[in-house]
């Protein structure tokens, strides 16, 4: 897939891919639970991969690690943000790009900020 350029886009492919996220997550339980929600973030990496065409498993690990370390970061740091699940993921999936230099931190932000603004997220 073509890596996105404006803001606009990465919003919309990242939440193409929370939207499959959710289904994913659903499908994996009968029923979503406390604990399936507050880790769907953990799919991001995946999505990352395969929206870049990332088969390599060094560099998966790389992205998972990034992006999975930032994220309990924050949670510990304000464990509140552990029931923002679609807003983990996003960030999530932002950070992954981060993780491969497609994106700085700085826009990676002004991308969830768009999202947050332009975007129902449950």
């Amino acid at each position: 897939m073509k890596t996105p350029r404006k803001t606009k886009q990465w919003a919309a492919e990242a939440f193409d891919a929370l939207t499959v996220a959710w289904r994913l997550a659903a499908a994996e339980q009968n029923d979503l639970t406390l604990d399936a929600k507050q880790h769907l973030y953990k799919f991001a990496p995946l999505f990352c991969a395969r929206n870049r065409g990332i088969r390599d498993k060094e560099q998966m690990r790389k992205i998972a690690h990034y992006c999975f370390g930032r994220r309990l970061a924050a949670i510990q740091q304000e464990p509140e943000r552990v029931d923002r699940y679609a807003v983990n993921f996003l960030i999530a999936y932002l950070d992954a790009h981060v993780a491969l230099d497609l994106l700085t931190a700085q826009r990676a932000a002004e991308v969830v900020r768009y999202l947050v603004d332009n975007y129902e997220i449950a």
